[in-house]
């Protein structure tokens, strides 16, 4: 591939990971909102089912996220190891990207858990 194919390529995978990071942000805003909103009057039940979709909704799109930044990870370094001129970021981000994302859908979690032990008291 050519130098303007590889940086094309990675701009194409830039939007694709934009795309599916909003995604990622709109199901987790409306785990979030559901559960300040009416997270202290479902039944555990109806939490258990709430948590168990969103999930495996999340895992299968932060499953997506890592793939996509895998890639374009993966066409950086071909980009800076052909034309080093053009590409300024060396490192991966993917671990980083990872991690954060992690501990968002973990706060997620504790925030739902706590809305259920206002229910409680």
């Amino acid at each position: 591939m050519t130098e303007a194919e590889l940086i094309e390529t990675v701009q194409l995978m830039v939007g694709n990971h934009t795309a599916i990071y909003a995604v990622f942000l709109t199901l987790t805003s409306s785990y979030l909102i559901s559960a300040y909103v009416i997270g202290a009057k479902l039944k555990p039940s109806q939490v258990w089912l709430l948590t168990g979709l969103y999930l495996a909704v999340i895992t299968v799109t932060l499953c997506g996220i890592y793939a996509i930044d895998i890639v374009i990870d993966d066409v950086r370094f071909e980009l800076y190891e052909r034309f080093p001129r053009s590409s300024d970021l060396k490192i991966p981000a993917t671990g980083i990207i990872t991690a954060i994302n992690v501990l968002v859908v973990a706060g997620s979690l504790k925030f739902m858990w706590d809305a259920r032990l206002k229910r409680e008291r």
